[in-house]
């Protein structure tokens, strides 16, 4: 594991140093060319044998983890050894991330971010289940029922399928 100290030379704070008797050891074929060339081309042989599984699912579990960026994930990574490992759902055998943005704004609030994984519909920052004629705090506009977007739960339930969600 690694363990963070601060350099007791240093008063930079936000530059902590890696305490250097528990860094993990750089093996010396992680410094040539050829073992990440050949690890990469293991990948994507791994990947080109796997076959596609065309059945219909029986179920489908939306792991959704909200305030994960690209970045958080690669913190944790850090945190819990070093940043060639994988987290328990990179593991899983399908997996995407999706962009999260608002209608009218570039970062997303979990309101917006929810109407549009569970609906497909992007909708307006601080707005949930309804599309983007609907803007904030206009409740008014919320009342038509032609600005609110159908879940993915309504679309199983009319297909004969089975809901439910776990908090």
């Amino acid at each position: 594991m690694f363990i963070y100290q601060f350099n007791n030379q240093s008063t930079d704070h936000y530059h902590p140093r890696l305490d250097s008797k528990n860094a993990k050891a750089l093996s010396e074929e992680e410094k040539e060319t050829a073992f990440w060339t050949n690890k990469a081309q293991t990948l994507i042989d791994e990947k080109l044998k796997l076959v596609e599984n065309t059945n219909t699912a029986k179920n489908i579990i939306m792991f959704l983890g909200d305030g994960m960026s690209m970045a958080t994930i690669a913190a944790t990574r850090m945190y819990l050894g070093g940043e060639e490992l994988k987290l328990s759902f990179e593991e899983f055998p399908t997996f995407g991330y999706s962009k999260t943005y608002c209608v009218n704004r570039q970062v997303a609030d979990s309101a917006c971010s929810a109407t549009a994984y569970l609906s497909g519909v992007k909708g307006n920052y601080g707005t949930i289940g309804v599309n983007a004629k609907v803007p904030r705090y206009d409740c008014a506009a919320e009342l038509d029922k032609k600005t609110h977007t159908e879940p993915i739960t309504k679309w199983a339930q009319d297909a004969g399928k089975a809901t439910g969600k776990i908090v």
